[in-house]
């Protein structure tokens, strides 16, 4: 999401995502945000 959408970035903060950095993309600016594999919910195993 853009840096200026504080909606956005709360929402994927919400999903488990985080902030990570920033990048320039053919946009602007944009915030890279990633979730860890580990902390998510998989089917397997279950």
């Amino acid at each position: 999401p853009h840096p200026d959408n504080g909606r956005a970035i709360r929402a994927y903060e919400k999903a488990g995502f985080r902030a990570i950095g920033r990048r320039q993309s053919e946009y602007g600016d944009v915030v890279l945000m990633a979730v860890d594999a580990a902390e998510t919910d998989t089917e397997e195993g279950d």
